[in-house]
């Protein structure tokens, strides 16, 4: 029973993860992430106190803050081994669209029209047409 409890508990902290922490995905039903819920509570149970043990001496040194570290590893380990299962959970770096075109040049040998605000940023409001 109590097994049972905290399989619960995982997954019912791994679906508010996929709805507030960007990146956290999971796509499928509910079934699925009670199985997720299952491998994330092996790992928690067999792998992170050994990633513990292993980098004590770090967590030492940075006052407990590396366990945020043995925390996200588990959770990778997690994805990587429901994406093999194909259970859709899924832990990565979404890509900011708005970062993935280049960036204006800020100097040009075009005269620039504007406000003083976009130039600072470096955004170009020149069309290459006169008006």
């Amino acid at each position: 029973m109590r097994l049972v409890l905290r399989i619960l508990i995982n997954s019912a902290a791994l679906w508010v993860a996929t709805q507030i922490v960007p990146g956290v995905t999971h796509t499928g039903p509910w079934i699925s992430l009670l199985l997720v819920a299952l491998v994330f509570g092996v790992l928690n149970a067999l792998v992170r106190p050994i990633l513990a043990l292993l980098t004590c001496p770090l967590i030492l040194l940075t006052l407990g803050l590396f366990t945020f570290v043995i925390n996200a590893i588990v959770l990778w380990l997690t994805s990587a081994i429901s994406d093999s299962l194909g259970l859709g959970f899924h832990v990565g770096v979404r890509k900011d669209p708005r970062r993935s075109r280049p960036r204006a040049a800020t100097t040009s040998s075009h005269s620039r029209r504007g406000s003083a605000a976009s130039e600072r940023r470096g955004a170009s409001t020149t069309s290459g047409f006169g008006s």
